[in-house]
């Protein structure tokens, strides 16, 4: 099992997820963006957006994907 930090604004919020996870590994975080929101709200795909939210969900595809030997189809 792993754990992935959602809405995370500081490398202080990340350590302080992974110091409460009690032994879990945190494998990644998606940083949080009012542009997700507003996309979300408006019924728009986030995966068009631009910004760090695709840069970390592609670091966190690749880490599960190294973790599972997986490829994972977009």
């Amino acid at each position: 099992m792993l754990a992935v930090g959602n809405r995370v604004r500081s490398a202080d919020d990340t350590g302080y997820l992974a110091a409460q996870l009690d032994g879990l590994e945190l494998i990644g975080s998606i940083p949080y963006s009012d542009e997700v929101i507003e996309a979300e709200r408006a019924g728009r795909p986030v995966t068009a957006l631009a910004g760090d939210v695709p840069a970390a969900v592609a670091r966190l595809t690749n880490a599960l994907e190294s973790r599972t030997r997986l490829e994972v189809k977009s």
